[in-house]
């Protein structure tokens, strides 16, 4: 898990009726069908039960009751993580075994994306509800560069011996991906014409509906210019020469206060497992 990122937590119950909707219904989007205070209710009866049993730092628990997707956050006592909790979302788990899946077929991706997810979160440049590119369409778009590097499709390259060559490409071809004008699709393995105006990174799951998970992106500018500097830093460091051990720092940098909640958090874990 990227340091700071959430956990998110579904609950699937037969309690929470959807009404009929055929498009909704073929993407697992149930919650936007379903009635909204029946499901408000349930988060209710759930943030009761968090209350009483202290699990919520500071007892702290949001309930987002008018949000597209009702959902709680809070922020977990004992281990300080972030947790989401919604009803009915079943495209979210869908996505979580459709990451599973293409991991175990392409060597080193769980690798990349970890890396990248981390480098896009330290820049801010994350956050759907800022603009930013949501991880799901982060993985996808890797997942793209998988599918359309030659090296990478040929076997002729390691991916994990190989990280900062093959971020470099990442970051040199998508600094000049033309994103206003073609979608990316995976199970095609081609662009196709984009007349939606947004950035679109198709969702693989749905090969018959048109499932956009970078609608929320606004920032596609400044992340093209930020894969574009990333690229140009790292080549002026190698033409360079530099005797910097490494050069990842150019990309990545980790603070001391991150190092020590890191090393807090193993500490906790650690305990844990030893008691059981």
């Amino acid at each position: 898990m990227v340091f700071s990122s959430d956990i998110d937590i579904t609950i699937i119950t037969p309690l929470i009726k959807s009404k009929s909707s055929s498009f909704l219904e073929k993407i697992g989007r149930h919650s936007s069908i379903n009635n909204k205070q029946e499901i408000n209710e349930l988060l209710k009866k759930i943030t009761n039960i968090i209350t009483k049993y202290d699990i919520a730092k500071n007892g702290h628990v949001i309930h987002a009751k008018n949000a597209k997707v009702p959902i709680l956050r809070m922020v977990d006592k004992r281990f300080n993580i972030k947790i989401d909790i919604c009803v009915g979302q079943e495209v979210g788990m869908k996505a979580g075994d459709f990451i599973k899946k293409k991991c175990k077929e392409h060597d080193g991706l769980d690798h990349m994306i970890l890396i990248f997810k981390y480098f896009m979160k330290k820049r801010r440049l994350s956050d759907g509800m800022n603009g930013g590119l949501v991880g799901y369409a982060q993985f996808i778009l890797l997942l793209d560069f998988f599918q359309t590097h030659p090296m990478i499709q040929t076997n002729r390259i390691s991916v994990k011996e190989n990280l900062g060559v093959l971020f470099m490409d990442f970051f040199q071809y998508y600094s000049r991906f033309p994103f206003e004008g073609a979608i990316i699709d995976t199970n095609k393995r081609k662009y196709i014409y984009n007349n939606t105006s947004k950035t679109c990174i198709r969702d693989p799951i749905y090969e018959d509906i048109l499932t956009n998970t970078a609608g929320s992106c606004q920032s596609i500018g400044l992340i093209k210019e930020c894969f574009y500097f990333s690229y140009r830093i790292m080549c002026g460091a190698i033409n360079e020469k530099s005797q910097s051990k490494c050069l990842s720092d150019l990309w990545i940098r980790h603070d001391q206060f991150e190092k020590h909640l890191r090393n807090e958090m193993i500490k906790k874990y650690e305990k844990l497992f030893d008691k059981n």
